[in-house]
């Protein structure tokens, strides 16, 4: 077996050797065209030699590239090549570590100290904490970071505590220093400020190993890797204070001594450690981009703040415009710029490394540039002047991260859209609450079988939300419309299965089969399961005879597979995917025609 570990952000590469003991020598491959079921590799993983020979009682080394947009986490597989006609079998285990925060912190700087037994919950309660060794908790003033300690376990308590030594300069009193905390968790490398905040105290101590200090998020913080030189970037978080002054403070205080220019399309300023600011860029926003040049040596931009709660509206020029994208999550470029009304054939949008054009016959954006990215910056060339609207994030609560729970439940479930005035299932995603908070989303499905449509879903919970009372709400994703149901009887059971696919659970009391339409559309139906582990069935609907194409994308817009590729006629079509060699994350797949183009999301566990 092969293992290797690494740090994310980083290329990797996996060596394997194929040794040939016998008396003769042998060919291998790791690529037969006309029989490619022999050859077996992750698809996260890239042989860099596909096919050689070794000599007898020698060996080889082949090396595979690990895929450069993995998300953290643990990925196995299986590598096989061909020698003498026979498959030759290896198990690999990548182990993909987010890269540490860089809170360097140096305490001989400081004459006097407190301390702070500290843990950290992940959500409004004071249960979801830490158990993971790796993660840190950081103490601050001013920005500056003031001590750092890591999560530790205390095996005869069983529990797991920070201890945290804050350093000061300033004994207390009057003129006593405020001191914020941040903790970063290290399996998804997410860095977060704190509600709680503390007065330093000379020799106080604060939180106990029986009770301690328990931090709570008061927001995230937007992560951005700046290289030496020019980068495009944008802002999905907002702050009080967005002056260019508060935005790149952890820049300021970096000991590379970078010139720091920023511009956006018509202003700019420039700072440097000798002069500090200087230019008519003073405030920066969510929705335009910037670039941002860096003099001297790479470093990390940390802006924290909340995402916007409203819809931003950006007005875009018949010309460049530079602009950004203020979400937390991807987007594919045809969703992002779906009421962006005035492009016509030819207009161009660009990031820094990829691009797309803008094709009337299709209404698409054609290219390599396929998703909007966090943090990134784009430059859009319009003939026409326009409008961009970035639907507010976040502002339905139809979002939940399933991790957070230990248990979860199975609802298998139909719904009379008529009692709601609804007439495009598609269009509705399903949303199951327990204390006002969603803990579980599924997509009404068409079953053909049945004639009727179906949710299949999974509903998350902790010990504490046994028995507690499930809420229903359906959205319609293209109006916006939310509908809450009445009267549920549903309560939350660890590993309970309700309702079955020919006797499901009704959403809305006393609810009728929907008949099956006698006219086909093109329509692109939500991947179930959503999440998936492995398999997974994706359904679709074309009115008329003629080429299909269904292609798979990661969360950057490289295609990962090409799941349809062919004529078709009309009806309803279902694709079945073995996703289980994928990596864990986001995943996006395109339905296109030569009259339509759709695209859905879904999430491999």
């Amino acid at each position: 077996d092969l293992y290797m570990s690494g740090y994310d952000g980083e290329a990797h590469t996996m060596t394997a050797t194929l040794k040939n003991t016998s008396l003769l020598s042998k060919a291998f491959s790791l690529e037969i065209a006309d029989n490619p079921s022999v050859i077996e590799y992750p698809t996260w993983l890239k042989p860099l030699t596909k096919r050689g020979s070794i000599l007898s009682n020698n060996q080889n080394t082949v090396q595979f590239a690990v895929d450069t947009n993995l998300l953290p986490g643990i990925y196995t597989g299986v590598v096989s090549a061909l020698v003498d006609g026979l498959p030759v079998s290896m198990n690999v285990t990548f182990e993909l570590l987010a890269k540490p925060v860089n809170w360097p912190f140096n305490a001989d700087q400081y004459q006097y100290s407190m301390t702070v037994v500290a843990q950290f919950s992940l959500d409004a309660s004071d249960t979801n904490l830490s158990s993971d060794s790796r993660d840190l908790v950081g103490a601050f003033v001013g920005g500056q970071i003031r001590g750092v300690s890591n999560i530790e376990y205390i095996p005869s308590l069983n529990v797991y505590r920070a201890f945290l030594t804050v350093y000061s300069n300033v004994l207390g009193g009057g003129g006593a220093e405020t001191v914020n905390f941040r903790f970063w968790r290290a399996l998804t490398g997410v860095e977060y400020s704190a509600v709680e905040e503390v007065t330093f105290v000379l020799d106080k101590t604060t939180g106990s190993v029986e009770n301690p200090l328990i931090l709570h998020p008061i927001g995230f913080h937007q992560v951005i890797p700046l290289n030496k030189g020019w980068n495009w970037i944008s802002l999905n978080l907002e702050a009080d204070d967005m002056s260019k002054e508060q935005i790149f403070l952890n820049l300021l205080n970096s000991p590379s001594g970078n010139v720091i220019t920023v511009k956006s399309k018509a202003q700019t300023t420039t700072y440097s450690p000798s002069s500090n600011w200087s230019g008519n860029l003073s405030d920066l926003q969510l929705g335009p981009g910037y670039l941002v040049h860096l003099s001297n040596a790479p470093d990390t931009l940390r802006v924290a703040g909340l995402p916007s709660p409203s819809t931003i509206v950006l007005g875009v020029s018949g010309s460049w415009n530079w602009i950004g994208f203020p979400r937390l999550e991807p987007e594919p470029v045809d969703i992002v710029l779906t009421n962006l009304n005035a492009a016509v054939t030819g207009d161009i949008l660009k990031s820094q490394s990829q691009f797309s054009a803008f094709e009337a016959s299709t209404n698409s954006w054609l290219g390599n540039l396929k998703f909007f990215n966090p943090g990134k910056g784009y430059k859009l060339n319009l003939q026409n002047p326009g409008t961009i609207i970035f639907d507010a994030s976040r502002g339905d609560g139809f979002e939940t991260d399933p991790y957070k729970y230990e248990y979860n439940m199975n609802i298998n479930g139909a719904a009379n859209l008529v009692l709601i005035g609804e007439e495009k299932e598609e269009d509705l995603i399903v949303g199951a609450f327990v204390d006002n908070e969603c803990r579980g989303t599924g997509y009404l499905e068409y079953n053909a079988k049945l004639h009727d449509w179906r949710v299949v879903m999974l509903v998350n919970g902790n010990a504490e939300d046994i028995e507690k009372e499930i809420e229903f709400r359906f959205k319609n994703e293209t109006s916006g419309s939310i509908y809450v149901t009445n009267g549920e009887q549903l309560s939350f059971a660890p590993d309970a299965i309700e309702g079955t696919i020919e006797q499901p659970y009704q959403f809305f009391q006393g609810t009728t089969a929907i008949e099956e339409s006698e006219e086909w559309e093109y329509s692109l139906e939500q991947s179930r399961p959503n999440p998936t582990s492995g398999m997974v069935e994706i359904g679709f609907q074309v009115p008329e005879k003629g080429k299909v194409q269904m292609t798979l994308f990661d969360m950057d817009g490289n295609e990962i597979l090409r799941a349809v590729d062919k004529v078709l006629t009309p009806g309803r079509h279902v694709v079945k995917l073995d996703l289980t060699a994928l990596p864990v994350g986001l995943y996006y797949y395109e339905l296109h025609t030569s009259k339509f183009s759709g695209v859905k999301k879904l999430v491999k566990q």
